[in-house]
C-alpha cells in the first residue's frame, strides 16, 4: 500500500506574483455539492493536485534538484 506524502506548503510559491491568481482561478473553477465541510475538503484536495502540477510546470523536480545541489554540495565539501 502506497502511502500519500503528506502536502506541504513551498516557500519558493510565495516569490512567484501569479501565485494568487492561480490559486484564486482553481479555487473559483471548482464545483461540488454537499455539506460545507465536504466541499472544503474536496477544493482542498483539488488545489493540492493543481499545485502540485503547476510547480513542476513553473520549477521542475525540486526535491530531485535539491537532492542534486546537496550533493554538489558534499563534492565541494569534500574538496576542501
Amino acid at each position: 500500500m502506497l502511502l500519500k506524502r503528506p502536502f506541504k506548503f513551498e516557500n519558493v510559491w510565495g516569490q512567484v506574483d501569479s501565485i494568487g491568481d492561480f490559486v484564486k482561478a482553481i479555487w473559483d473553477d471548482f464545483n461540488a455539492s454537499g455539506s460545507s465541510s465536504f466541499i472544503l475538503a474536496k477544493e482542498l484536495n483539488f488545489l493540492e493536485y493543481k499545485l502540485k502540477d503547476w510547480t513542476r510546470d513553473v520549477f521542475g523536480h525540486l526535491d530531485t534538484k535539491l537532492g542534486v545541489l546537496v550533493e554538489k554540495v558534499k563534492v565541494l565539501d569534500a574538496k576542501e
